[in-house]
């Protein structure tokens, strides 16, 4: 929209940042950043900026990354959280009951473990008229009728997926059930914040099939409960700048050198913009008219709309245990600072030659840690050599 109907833009007088901690500290933050940039230069208005967020450990500087002279309005808390640790599906379904409540989501890993449970061993203890399934494999009517029943029927239970984390209006939920141990702390707070939303404490089950298991939960919902989460320090992506010039130039008008550039003063020094810029020209990626303006060039525009999001296609990335060096598996890419793999849970420690070093999370490990590592932007590949060079250091990556 701010590239192809920058109209509808012109009488933006507002701007509100959902769940901000979830994006900062990432290229998709800093993309985000960009984007805040361009809308106000196009509004004929003043533009206010307002931001929700956990509570991280530096909110003015998460604040200033995004708008200037933030005023931080902090709550006087979290909600608590009244959690159970149980070994089954079945005692989780137990507590459900024993409590007479009326909906529950129950959340899976896959939409294969969403109808598997829909379908089989939730209907042991429901009647099949209340069980509803929603993941991303099912068509948008059939997703749709499955949040409205949320919202409108007496009673639910809904095996779902990460599809209902956030952004889908399903009404008030009585009660949360963890069926699989989600990979990251990021979205165990997500699922669990979907239950009780207009209540002062979240009801949760959450099933763990070993000790192991149950002491990170543990350990999980205390951090979350304190509501006290660390922000990453990161530099700021440059692959952004590749995303963003070339956005910026696929409107039909293209753009004046001057007014892209100027997007990221302050952000990343103004050479290496220019020299992103002239990459970018010799390489066919962006051309100049006779009257100098410019616009994005043939190669570029086989991208379509793909130039409008610096999010990669699906990859994955090999986990290796950091002492060991004894090779894991791998996972599909963005990945929090710990996340499941194995039944085990990792924490990064670093990131080496197209890997992630971990080690096991333990009882003395802060686990309340929002930081989420996606190897590069998806324009990555398209920065100066000496820019990659520099930036895959800082990464710790080569």
């Amino acid at each position: 929209m701010v590239s192809r109907m920058p109209a509808l833009l012109k009488d933006v007088r507002a701007i509100v940042l959902d769940e901000l901690h979830m994006v900062d500290g990432s290229y998709r933050g800093d993309q985000l950043r960009i984007l805040l940039r361009r809308i106000e230069a196009l509004s004929n208005n003043p533009v206010s900026i307002y931001g929700a967020s956990a509570t991280v450990s530096d909110p003015m500087g998460l604040a200033l990354r995004y708008m200037s002279s933030p005023i931080i309005v902090s709550s006087p808390g979290g909600r608590d959280i009244d959690y159970q640790i149980v070994p089954s599906l079945e005692k989780a379904a137990r507590a459900f009951r024993e409590k007479e409540l009326k909906k529950c989501l129950v959340f899976c890993n896959t939409p294969e473990e969403a109808e598997t449970l829909a379908n089989g061993e939730l209907r042991q203890w429901f009647p099949p008229s209340v069980l509803k399934v929603h993941h991303g494999k099912l068509q948008v009517p059939k997703r749709a009728e499955a949040e409205r029943a949320l919202r409108s029927e007496a009673k639910v239970v809904c095996a779902c997926t990460s599809t209902l984390e956030v952004g889908v209006d399903i009404g008030d939920i009585d009660m949360v059930i963890l069926a699989n141990r989600p990979r990251s702390v990021a979205s165990i707070a997500q699922r669990i914040g979907r239950a009780n939303r207009r209540e002062e404490r979240i009801n949760t089950v959450a099933v763990a099939r070993s000790a192991g298991e149950a002491a990170y939960y543990e350990k999980v919902f205390e951090a979350i409960a304190r509501s006290k989460y660390a922000s990453e320090e990161r530099s700021f992506d440059p692959s952004v700048v590749v995303q963003q010039v070339l956005s910026s130039l696929s409107g039909p008008a293209g753009a004046k050198a001057s007014e892209v550039q100027g997007l990221f003063c302050g952000l990343m020094p103004a050479e290496e913009v220019r020299a992103v810029w002239e990459h970018l020209h010799v390489g066919g990626w962006i051309e100049q008219d006779n009257n100098g303006r410019w616009s994005i060039g043939k190669r570029a525009r086989e991208f379509g709309p793909k130039v409008h999001s610096n999010i990669p296609g699906s990859e994955s990335i090999e986990v290796v245990e950091a002492d060991s060096g004894q090779p894991i598996g791998n996972i599909a890419l963005p990945i929090d600072n710990i996340f499941v793999l194995g039944g085990q849970a990792w924490m990064v420690r670093k990131k080496l030659n197209g890997r992630v070093m971990v080690s096991q999370v333990d009882s003395g490990t802060d686990v309340a840690n929002f930081a989420s590592y996606d190897r590069f932007g998806a324009f990555f590949d398209l920065l100066p050599a000496e820019i990659k060079l520099r930036h895959r250091r800082e990464m710790g990556a080569s």
